[in-house]
This record gives C-alpha cells, structure tokens and sequence, in this order.
C-alpha cells in the first residue's frame, strides 16, 4: 500500500468516526438523517454531473435492474443510518458503534457465503470473525 493510500485510509477513517460522534452528540433522529443526505447530496451531485457531462452515455447504459438495486441499496441506507441513531439515543457510543462497525462486514459476508456461494477460507473465515471484536 502506498503512502497515499493508506492516508487516504486514515482520513475517510476520521471522517467516519467523527460523523458518528456527531451523530451521537446531535441526539439525530430523522432530521439528522435528512440532514446528511443533503450534504451528501450536495457534495458528490457537482462530482455526478461533471461525469456525467463527460460520459453521458454511461447514464442511458444503466437498466432498470440497476435502477432497482440502486433504489434498494437507499433504502438500505437510510433503514441503517435510522437504526444507528435509534442505537446512539439509547445506548453509550462505546456499545453502539463497535457493533455497528462490525455487523455490515459479519452480515455481507454471510450473505455472500449463502447467496453468492463465496467459498470460505481460513483467511476469510478469520477476518469475519475477527470483524466481531473491534
């Protein structure tokens, strides 16, 4: 890994555990939810349109299946940022956010094991346990 990357690592790390300190802070709810939608909306929609002015044929390209996962990872999303404030106004961030860090990568990857028929090594098998007890 290079020098670069890994700071870029420990940067989206920060941003990310600092988004939830705040998340936890805000007391969220909903409104705060909405709240990071829009600023997620208003970073990355100029990033969108300037590729999308580049490349428009990449968005006529996307079928109504993709559409569809699209839609359902959102609502995905949004089901999981709800729940997450539920947990950080009910419980200590110290409990909350550990088994929030390492439910996604325990339910993926049981998920690709049954659904996706990922085969399962040593190696993997103990990087999903090992995403259990952060």
């Amino acid at each position: 890994m290079t020098a670069t990357s890994f700071l870029l690592v420990l940067l989206a790390a920060l941003i990310h555990a600092t988004r939830n300190l705040l998340a936890k802070k805000a007391g969220g709810g909903a409104a705060f939810v909405f709240l990071g939608v829009v600023a997620m909306v208003a970073i990355y929609l100029p990033v969108m349109l300037v590729w999308w002015w580049q490349t428009p044929s990449l968005i006529v390209d996307i079928t109504a299946m993709q559409w569809l996962f699209m839609a359902m990872s959102a609502i995905v999303h949004v089901a999981y940022s709800l729940s997450l404030q539920r947990g950080y106004q009910t419980a200590d961030y110290g409990v909350v956010y550990p088994i929030a860090r390492g439910a996604g990568p325990f339910l993926s990857s049981v998920a690709a094991i049954l659904f996706l028929g990922e085969a399962v090594t040593v190696a993997s098998a103990l990087g999903v346990v090992g995403s259990l007890w952060r």
